[in-house]
């Protein structure tokens, strides 16, 4: 059982939304979106998509990356 339960979910959740804000900055300027018009393009739909796949996969990484370095350090370490 977690001591700072509620301070952990804060947290995780203030971490979630850097890291959705992170996504969506990087995607949108990586897929130069066009704002001109109210629909993406094709180009920029399968831009987006795969922006957003690549760093799911990559948080994903960090996330095991992580919780295999906190268990080799007996659950103590977190990081920051």
């Amino acid at each position: 059982m977690s001591y700072g339960g509620s301070a952990d979910m804060a947290m995780q959740q203030q971490m979630s939304f850097a890291i959705i804000s992170s996504l969506t900055k990087s995607c949108m300027r990586d897929c130069s979106i066009d704002f001109r018009t109210d629909q993406f393009s094709a180009g920029e739909e399968t831009c987006l998509n795969n922006c957003a796949s690549r760093y799911s996969q990559g948080s994903i990484l960090i996330n095991q990356v992580n919780q295999e370095l906190a268990s080799s350090q007996g659950g103590a370490g977190s990081f920051q």
